[in-house]
């Protein structure tokens, strides 16, 4: 990797230092490794470079990341980009404070190197992300799942509890407001450092996406208002360390949590579904092979759907749904309800799922009740036919039960159709 300090963080932290200085920036700054006094040699690209005045006629055109010291003019400065410039310091008590400098980010590099190759742990890349940003840094997945958040802090990582998933997840009401945010699914295209003004509320942050393969598979937050050019960099870096962790640890999920994902999706595409695999999968979900389940299957109003979209509805389907397990699969999401879970009836679902709907603008197809688990392909069938025929005869319902729609369905495409 890059190193991290270049000369925007250096300027940053000259002047946290509270030394008076001019900052010419370049459009490309390197990484550096280290810092030395000019004196003609050849200059090297990842090096900062201390030049004295009187070495303005010698110093070659636009190269390095300069320290400029003493009254240099703007002539002697002309068409010059890519340099720190202070009037009135001493030498040596400057190199004092950037090898200072030099030496903290050399450290912070080789801290987060060292647990990259030992445990791969994205808390304790936190930890060092919340003793270097002296702020809150929270890692989520692209289901908004908590990869890591050592430092809790009450109203800035305010979390729900997936019991199913036993994982910590954003809240309902943040991800409801995400859906509905433009400014916010503009986010989802970024690269680097960057951040984040909400336009539904009066919170801020800085965040880097993870993109692994050119697909989104989740954030680094650091939870701070303390924007600087300087900051987005080393945000920046700390997400590309977070990605080399999931690349190594391969904890990113796929598409959705992932317990019946495979077979539900067997079960889409006509394979044979393995009754004991699937009584082991819902044994840790705590089902029970003969409770009383139904299936969904969910369209989208608008043809154009992202991932992101589809995710947020996945996980307000569980927040919602007692029970639940939804999976996003070929612009379609899938679900199998265990009614006992949540001790619901159909029309218990019914209202649950209508604020889903009202929100994100859904189609939604249930099945018939059933009782034996591995039935549930045939049911979701009844769940795409509910969906399908109702879409078909442009019905104005948004939510379509299949006991409603089966008599009129097998009078116009046969009972043949359906088996």
């Amino acid at each position: 990797m890059e190193y991290l300090l270049n000369l925007q963080i250096i300027y940053e932290k000259l002047r946290e230092m509270e030394i008076q200085a001019e900052f010419v920036p370049a459009q490309d700054m390197p990484g550096l490794k280290g810092v030395c006094f000019y004196n003609q040699d050849a200059m090297e690209q990842d090096y900062l470079f201390i030049c004295a005045k009187q070495f303005a006629d010698t110093l070659p055109d636009n190269e390095g990341s300069l320290v400029l010291v003493g009254e240099w003019t703007e002539e002697d400065t002309a068409g010059r980009k890519g340099y720190i410039h202070i009037r009135e310091y001493d030498f040596f008590h400057l190199m004092n404070h950037l090898e200072r400098i030099f030496v903290y980010y050399k450290e912070l590099e080789k801290r987060l190197l060292r647990v990259l190759c030992t445990d791969s742990s994205l808390n304790e890349i936190c930890k060092i992300g919340v003793e270097h940003f002296q702020s809150p840094v929270v890692v989520h997945d692209e289901h908004f799942y908590i990869l890591a958040c050592p430092e809790m802090v009450q109203g800035k990582t305010n979390f729900d509890y997936d019991m199913q998933m036993d994982s910590y997840i954003e809240n309902e009401q943040t991800l409801t407001l995400f859906r509905t945010s433009a400014a916010y699914r503009e986010t989802l295209k970024t690269t680097g450092g960057q951040s984040w003004k909400s336009d539904f509320d009066d919170t801020s942050c800085l965040y880097a996406n993870i993109w692994i393969d050119q697909i989104y598979k989740g954030r680094l937050l650091v939870l701070t208002t303390e924007e600087t050019a300087g900051k987005l960099r080393e945000v920046g870096y700390f997400s590309g360390i977070v990605r080399q962790v999931l690349l190594n640890r391969y904890v990113y999920r796929n598409d959705a949590p992932s317990l019946l994902k495979g077979i539900l999706i067997d079960a889409l595409n006509g394979r044979e579904i393995n009754p004991r695999t699937l009584a082991q999968k819902a044994g840790k979900m705590h089902w029970q092979m003969d409770d009383a389940y139904v299936c969904g299957m969910v369209t989208f109003g608008s043809e154009k759907i992202s991932h992101y979209l589809a995710f947020g509805v996945c996980n307000s389907i569980q927040q919602h749904i007692k029970g639940s397990y939804p999976c996003y699969y070929q612009k379609a999401i899938y679900f199998i309800i265990n009614l006992e879970k949540g001790n619901l009836t159909i029309n218990d679902l019914r209202m649950k799922m209508s604020y889903i709907i009202r929100e994100s603008l859904l189609h939604v197809g249930i099945s018939n009740v059933f009782y034996k688990l591995q039935d549930f392909p045939l049911y979701m069938k009844q769940a795409e036919i509910a969906l399908v025929y109702s879409r078909e005869e442009k019905r104005t319902s948004w939510y379509n039960e299949f006991r409603e729609t089966v008599l009129a369905y097998w009078m116009i495409k046969g009972v043949w159709h359906y088996e």
